[in-house]
């Protein structure tokens, strides 16, 4: 886990990889350590929205075209060899990253029971213009058709796709290495995020912890949300 800046601050920014497995139970640790008065989420109100009213819906699509396509021939419907079909598919990396972006994201669902628990407020503050985009395409990623092809294309965990994103996010953080080209909005939505988190401590008094992906956090970037409150000292943690 990357740590730095000043343990006094009222700020603290966490970076994680998104769609991380193990992520509800690591981050809902880590609140409990730290124990912020009030948490931001990258996240959006319309994003979350979508997902309570569309995404079991999605769910359930990719649900009945897994079991199409896992049909194997001879087989008795039902059989142990169907079931092993099945759950290879959904064990197919990109199978099981479209099933967790279809979900309330696990960043979220530990932020709410957190503040749940000891009487915090909460709040989503990413971008709602940003994931009207993301959400309109998303009926083309749950389609028969792309499960399919996916499907054919080689084979990989979830979990070990995190644990090599965390590395590239620690060797960043440490300053070993380049992130890469940003995302075209993230600068747009950092500006965003970084006015709302300064209303926040500006309106009182108290510890603010805001969770989001690793990018938003890279230093020497004069335009992300590191970069943008810098003035404010933040301490920065990597979830990891």
């Amino acid at each position: 886990m990357h740590v730095s800046g000043p343990a006094d601050s009222r700020l603290i920014l966490v970076g994680l990889v998104h769609l991380d497995p193990e992520g509800f139970r690591r981050l809902g640790d880590l609140l409990a350590r730290i124990q912020p008065d009030a948490v931001t989420v990258e996240a959006s109100r319309h994003g979350l929205d979508f997902r309570v009213s569309n995404g079991q819906g999605m769910l359930n699509e990719v649900g009945r075209t897994i079991n199409k396509l896992a049909v194997v021939p001879d087989a008795v419907a039902g059989s142990d060899e169907q079931a092993a079909t099945i759950t290879r598919m959904l064990g197919h990396g990109a199978i099981e990253s479209i099933r967790r972006q279809m979900r309330i994201p696990f960043e979220v669902r530990a932020v709410r029971d957190y503040c749940r628990r000891i009487g915090a407020n909460w709040e989503p503050i990413d971008s709602d213009e940003h994931s009207r985009r993301e959400t309109a395409n998303w009926s083309e990623l749950t389609c028969p058709a792309n499960i399919a092809r996916l499907l054919q294309t080689e084979h990989y965990n979830l979990a070990d796709a995190v644990r090599q994103q965390t590395k590239l996010a620690l060797s960043a953080l440490n300053g070993e290495s380049t992130a890469g080209e940003p995302p075209p909005d993230l600068f747009q939505r950092d500006r965003l995020m970084a006015a709302r988190i300064g209303e926040l401590l500006a309106s009182g008094p108290g510890r603010i912890t805001h969770i989001g992906g690793w990018r938003h956090i890279i230093p020497g970037e004069p335009d992300n949300l590191l970069g943008l409150l810098a003035v404010l000292n933040p301490r920065i943690i990597m979830l990891a």
